[in-house]
């Protein structure tokens, strides 16, 4: 474990060679002190290296070169003094690891996008993840192979940190790492970010109440969807599918981009399915909206089904219910 001096002594080192902004310096000591954010462990590093220096200087001395260290960083209370003293100030120079890219104002300018974007879903939950580019980590680990550091932790830190943070003041919502609704991935080096919504699973039980109605949209043996003669250019053996009756009311419902609907097995195209109905789980790809009631949504499939078809007991479902449904497929056939 790093002990207080050590940790000054390695800073002024590392300073000395390469120059770091706040929140590449207090990353190299991360897991050293909770309750702390890298800019704030890093800005407290300099601020006791300022004091020690200033310290030194009152009890005479003249070795002004950890302040002109620390004002090549950007520490504006160092250069203060070197400019107060006479001093030629050295210029700021851009930080070794990120080039001046990890700051508040990119993190807020960002964040802010995606807020923005965010207004239009509805969600409780959400995970940021960020892309880093390979030089930037080469620079990081030249440093911490260079120093024996091994108390930092990984940059995506303070990236999806600092971004997390601002979307958890602006939502009511909660980080969720195993099953997140919607995937935040933020590229700060190129000021760029993907919002990645998760699908929404829907599960219940369809009765097929009429002959001559396939599962799944059945193309044209001839023309496989072209259109031809043969299926009077329609590119279809059946006008309608079960599939289409139940999916397009939902997507419209959950101002969803796409479905994929999954049945329990499949029976032939001229038999019905009556009593409790046959299982199905249907996915919505990139729904707009999450938390409706089912119930009217059932109402609206049924209705617009036009006696063709009728679904029950619709809930929500997730992804391992789904493979579920996959598993016993065969076994519902």
């Amino acid at each position: 474990m790093e002990k207080p001096l050590d940790i000054l002594r390695k800073s002024i080192e590392i300073l000395k060679t390469y120059p770091l902004c706040d929140y590449c310096l207090g990353r190299q000591f991360a897991s050293i002190g909770s309750g702390l954010t890298n800019l704030e462990r890093g800005r407290a590093i300099k601020t006791v290296l300022f004091m020690n220096a200033c310290a030194q200087l009152r009890e005479g001395s003249e070795d002004f070169e950890a302040l002109k260290i620390l004002a090549a960083t950007g520490f504006r209370a160092a250069a203060k003094s070197l400019e107060d003293l006479g001093l030629e100030v050295p210029e700021a120079k851009p930080c070794y690891i990120c080039n001046g890219v990890l700051s508040r104002k990119r993190f807020n300018e960002i964040a802010e996008k995606i807020c923005e974007e965010l207004k239009e879903y509805e969600f409780k939950n959400f995970v940021v993840g960020a892309r880093i580019p390979p030089d930037v980590r080469e620079r990081e680990d030249l440093i911490r192979s260079e120093f024996g550091i091994d108390t930092g932790e990984d940059i995506k830190g303070d990236v999806t940190r600092e971004v997390g943070r601002i979307l958890l003041r602006r939502f009511d919502v909660v980080v969720e790492y195993h099953n997140p609704e919607i995937v935040v991935l933020v590229d700060i080096f190129s000021n760029d970010y993907l919002i990645q919504v998760n699908p929404l699973f829907i599960k219940g039980f369809y009765r097929k109440l009429v002959r001559d109605l396939p599962q799944t949209p059945w193309y044209c043996r001839y023309c496989w969807g072209r259109g031809c003669e043969y299926c009077n250019y329609t590119g279809r053996e059946y006008p309608e599918s079960i599939s289409e009756l139940v999916g397009n009311p939902a997507l419209e419902f959950f101002e969803a981009l796409d479905y994929k609907f999954h049945g329990a097995g499949r029976e032939d195209v001229d038999a019905t399915v009556v009593g409790t109905g046959r299982p199905f789980v249907l996915e919505l790809k990139h729904p707009r909206r999450r938390y409706l009631d089912l119930r009217e949504l059932e109402r609206l499939i049924n209705e617009r089904a036009e006696g063709k078809v009728e679904v029950s007991g619709l809930e929500y479902s997730s992804r391992r219910e789904l493979r579920l449904l996959k598993s016993l497929s065969p076994m519902a056939s």
